[in-house]
């Protein structure tokens, strides 16, 4: 089985088993679906983790002000 099939096995077993009804958890795929397969999505989130690694590396003083 591949890893996007795994993965989609999961997600749907995690949503049935979770407070969803079968119609919301086809919905929340469908959204899934749509936001992974939308680039500009895909480059924004990576954008955010990169924001939030450079947050992380000031907080703990690995970098300032002056090398971000």
């Amino acid at each position: 089985m591949s890893q996007e099939k795994s993965s989609h096995a999961n997600l749907q077993s995690a949503l049935l088993v979770g407070p969803f009804t079968p119609e919301e958890a086809a919905r929340l795929r469908s959204i899934r679906t749509h936001l992974l397969n939308n680039p500009q999505y895909l480059d924004r989130v990576l954008d955010e983790h990169r924001l939030r690694f450079v947050r992380y590396l000031m907080e703990q003083g690995e970098i300032s002000d002056d090398q971000a």
